[in-house]
């Protein structure tokens, strides 16, 4: 559901959508998957007093800002089946 509607934002009406993941196998699930730990300079593992490191002149930060959706998805193992 999450990915028809990033698409349709990004397609109809012409806005920026960033997706980041969750975990490796969402990853793989999204159009140019990338996690977010790497996406948004977030430290691993992340502590109570830790922040973000995106430089205010980058790229990064731009897209953040006029992006008109983001959002991060997760997949769990719940059973695995042989």
């Amino acid at each position: 559901m999450l990915r028809t509607l990033a698409s349709y934002i990004h397609s109809e009406k012409k806005q920026i959508v960033l997706t980041v993941a969750m975990s490796e196998i969402a990853k793989l699930l999204l159009p140019r998957g990338q996690m977010v730990h790497s996406k948004y300079k977030i430290p691993t593992p992340p502590l109570e007093s830790s922040s973000c490191d995106i430089d205010k002149r980058s790229d990064c930060l731009e897209l953040i800002k006029v992006a008109k959706l983001s959002f991060g998805t997760k997949l769990q193992h719940s059973h695995v089946l042989f």
